[in-house]
């Protein structure tokens, strides 16, 4: 392999070994010679799937806003079950990884991979060939290598990739924020564990938090993802050090403010980054992104492992006098949940493209028809109703709602 790329996934074999069948058929589209801007390179064997490896060349303009080469080396893997997207990525030790439409990966993973589609795969593999998945990553290359991936009338890239445990945050997040307002996290329903709910602490919550939060508004920044996954604390320091943000000696400070009490140390830590979006360099920011980061470890071995204290046999604190600055949180996981917020109507009314306000409406008549228009009403936020209709629904009974 040329000291140009690096190596691709999996082991080499003979093209003739490949079993999975999307990869025969785009290695036999490769080898047929109908293509003249693709070379087949070798076929490989993963773990988990097939990986073919070929030659590309983009339509690359003589002014590069984005440094794709002439020719680039791509490896595509086609898993063995097929429940999930091939993985492309491209193997070139210089390419770039500051354009969009990259995916989130480890901070270990050697290749860029590739987001060729934004379509869900149970969707796109009824119709996949090789034949447009080859057009669709000529046009990937070509297009960044233009600037022009991604669309100007697209929605802004998210800068991280939200995970599927979810935060439901309050609409005055940011409000609360400037406030300087402590906000709380509580897990929602016994029976789910994957919903957490974040309040604005009262001075009568009487129930211990599972996490509490440290809120963090950085500068603004151009859209798009990042590639590598924070996944630490002092790893996502680095990230946020370019957006004006010293993580470590805020965190420092904030678990400093956080009472000693069993409950609190107990406690988790959540990381809330609210961060200003911009579609170019000096632009208005146009939304704010929301993370959260939560840490696993609880409250007291965090300010252990950013050396505000030390622990002693029995969970005794030794608080130092000066932090020892060479704990930078390393060795505390991070996880991300992906936030949302609230429904509240006059967010609904914003989603749904409803004059705000609210009029005051009487509805007479919830059937059939009435209901429809009054349900649909309210989910969009649109109105204050009083409903009137005497009907019953009896079980069994196809009548009118009950109102």
């Amino acid at each position: 392999m040329d000291d140009t790329y690096l190596t691709p996934p999996g082991q080499a074999i003979q093209p003739e070994e490949i079993s999975v069948p999307k990869a025969r058929d785009l290695v036999k589209l490769l080898r047929s010679g109908h293509l003249a801007h693709v070379v087949f390179v070798e076929a490989r064997r993963a773990q988990d799937g097939d990986v073919v490896v070929f030659d590309i060349e983009p339509e690359v303009p003589q002014h590069l806003v984005a440094p794709i080469a002439l020719v680039e080396r791509i490896a595509v893997t086609f898993y063995d079950d097929d429940r999930q997207m091939p993985e492309t990525v491209a193997l070139r030790k210089d390419f770039p990884r500051d354009v969009p439409h990259l995916n989130l990966c480890a901070s270990d993973y050697p290749w860029a991979s590739l987001c060729l589609y934004a379509e869900q795969y149970d969707d796109l593999k009824l119709r996949w060939t090789a034949a447009g998945y080859v057009r669709r990553v000529h046009e990937w290359l070509s297009k960044t290598a233009r600037g022009e991936l991604h669309e100007g009338d697209q929605p802004l890239e998210p800068f991280i990739i939200p995970s599927a445990l979810t935060l439901v945050l309050p609409q005055d997040l940011l409000q609360g924020a400037s406030e300087g307002r402590e906000l709380v996290i509580y897990r929602t329903l016994a029976q789910d564990d994957r919903v957490f709910v974040a309040r604005w602490r009262g001075p009568r919550d009487g129930e211990s938090p599972v996490f509490r939060t440290a809120l963090i508004v950085t500068e603004p920044r151009v859209h798009g993802v990042i590639h590598q996954q924070p996944r630490n604390v002092e790893e996502l320091h680095s990230v946020l050090e370019p957006l004006g943000v010293n993580l470590l000696s805020l965190l420092r400070e904030r678990l400093r403010t956080l009472p000693a009490d069993e409950a609190t140390q107990a406690a988790r830590l959540a990381i809330i980054a609210i961060i200003p979006q911009t579609r170019r360099e000096g632009a208005q920011p146009e939304r704010n992104e929301i993370w959260v980061f939560v840490a696993l470890a609880q409250i007291r071995d965090i300010g252990a492992a950013l050396g505000l204290w030390t622990l002693e046999p029995g969970g005794v604190r030794a608080v130092l006098l000066q932090p020892d600055l060479e704990r930078r949180g390393r060795e505390i996981v991070l996880e991300l949940l992906g936030p949302v917020f609230e429904l509240s109507r006059e967010y609904a009314a914003e989603l749904s493209g409803v004059t705000p306000g609210i009029p005051r409406i009487v509805g007479v008549g919830a059937g059939a028809l009435g209901s429809q228009v009054i349900n649909n009403a309210i989910r969009t936020g649109w109105g204050g109703w009083t409903i009137v209709d005497d009907d019953l629904n009896r079980p069994g009974f196809l009548g009118d709602v009950v109102t």
